[in-house]
């Protein structure tokens, strides 16, 4: 990276980041008014077990219906808002429910927590000046994320929770001295909370584990390990104790998503192709002529990291295409963003793809990224297992949300890794193009959006 491209953005960081801003919340409030539907942009109808909790006045069982057997803090969290959204709109003509737009506030305020504690994180970790640029320009421009700014979904609630438990916990371990029982118990919360709005937020209460106590063993003290635990389990066990006491499992689910819970004889099976990137057939599903039909029979779709890579920086036509949705119901239509914008955007986000890999390498064995890498691998253990117990839908960028920061923060790591290290020819293409992602991928946004 060119020096004279580093002092410029240093000295104007405060006006790049002041832009930013106004950027993420502009395009966020074109994205929910002008959405299709009350509950905003889902892959699968969460809202039914909000709507059964309003008319029945509790938590549904697990087998009530579709996603009736998620753990239940978005559904509980959303119950008092629905309810004002039903007085102000008691009938509203089917599929869709106006008072979700009341329900909608919480995924507004976890996507918007995502960004402020991704951007807590980045200055902890001394980000400052044009590397805060670039990390936060990144998330507040990833698509993925955008997305699920106006989707009632628990991905984003859960996503939230870990970012900030995360950012709590890095300051935890990077100041263990300072630190009080509070801060383990605002931990053992978080954590918990994570665990009760997702079963894949168990990943915080594991990562949290694996930290406290490796500083309970060198200070021979059990009580933040003790105190974390118990509090973790505490404010979130309850759904998984009650799946084993009903179902024999505590990590209980409906349809194709229950193989997803364990590890099966199709993991020796797999029709997923680990070792295959499809570029061109992902670029493909952005121009007019794009194959109709649902996302997860698209021959792309079996390619793991063609497919991650498209739901991140991307939608694959799942928002655009009327064919695309897993109910075969058109919820959405075509949003007319231009292909080589939705094209751009795709090849571009490659750079920074291969500078997070190079970041993880760089850090993965410093002090100070013990807690980000540990959420790191743990995370995707945890997806990846997922994957291979499941036949169908389990490629969705979304279930790992909550490794946003730490993505952003290997990027950076990768960039300024790129500055000290190789030539300005290769370095000043690099740099150009992460500013290029940054202007489009923000003007993809914004077109979306609009519709």
């Amino acid at each position: 990276m060119t020096d004279a491209i580093v002092q410029w953005l240093n000295r104007h960081a405060r006006a790049c980041l002041a832009i930013l801003v106004v950027a993420a919340l502009v395009s966020r409030v074109v994205l929910v008014v002008r959405s299709p539907w009350a509950f905003g942009y889902v892959w699968d109808l969460y809202h039914e077990a909000i709507q059964r909790l309003y008319e029945t006045g509790h938590l549904p069982a697990s087998t009530d219906c579709w996603e009736c057997w998620q753990p239940p803090l978005l559904f509980l969290v959303s119950w008092p808002l629905y309810a004002i959204g039903k007085a102000v709109y008691p009938v509203s003509p089917w599929p869709d429910d106006y008072a979700l737009r009341f329900a909608g506030l919480v995924p507004i305020a976890a996507g918007l927590a995502c960004l402020v504690y991704t951007d807590r994180l980045l200055r902890l970790m001394g980000q400052r000046g044009v590397w805060r640029v670039f990390g936060l320009g990144l998330a507040a421009a990833l698509p993925c994320l955008f997305f699920s700014t106006y989707a009632l979904e628990p991905d984003i609630l859960m996503a939230a929770l870990v970012v900030a438990f995360l950012y709590h916990l890095t300051r935890w371990h990077l100041y263990p001295r300072a630190a009080t029982i509070g801060g383990v118990v605002r931990l053992g919360v978080l954590a918990g909370l994570a665990a009760e709005t997702k079963y894949s937020g168990v990943s915080a209460v594991v990562v949290g584990t694996i930290v406290i106590a490796s500083h309970a063993v060198r200070a021979r003290r059990l009580r933040p390990i003790a105190t974390f635990l118990v509090i973790a389990l505490a404010a979130g066990s309850w759904k998984y104790v009650d799946n084993w006491r009903k179902y024999g499992n505590p990590f209980f689910a409906n349809g194709p998503a229950a193989t997803g819970f364990r590890l099966s004889e199709r993991v020796f099976h797999t029709q997923y192709e680990f070792t295959t990137f499809r570029l061109r057939a992902l670029l493909a599903l952005t121009r007019p002529g794009a194959p109709d039909g649902m996302l997860t029979d698209l021959p792309v779709y079996r390619s793991v990291w063609t497919t991650l890579h498209g739901l991140a920086w991307g939608d694959m036509g799942f928002f655009t295409n009327p064919t695309r949705h897993g109910t075969r119901y058109p919820f959405y239509r075509h949003r007319h963003v231009p292909p080589w914008l939705a094209s751009s955007v795709l090849v571009l986000a490659l750079v920074p793809g291969a500078l997070a890999i190079a970041g993880f390498a760089i850090t993965v064995r410093r002090h100070a990224y013990v807690p980000i890498s540990a959420m790191t691998v743990v995370g995707w253990l945890l997806y990846l297992q997922y994957v291979l117990s499941q036949e169908i839908w389990a490629l969705k960028t979304k279930y790992v949300l909550f490794l946003v920061p730490a993505y952003v923060l290997y990027v950076v790591a990768g960039l300024r890794w790129v500055r000290a290290a190789l030539p300005v020819w290769i370095s000043r293409p690099i740099a150009a193009s992460m500013v290029a992602l940054i202007v489009l991928a923000n003007l993809y946004l914004l077109s979306f959006a609009i519709g």
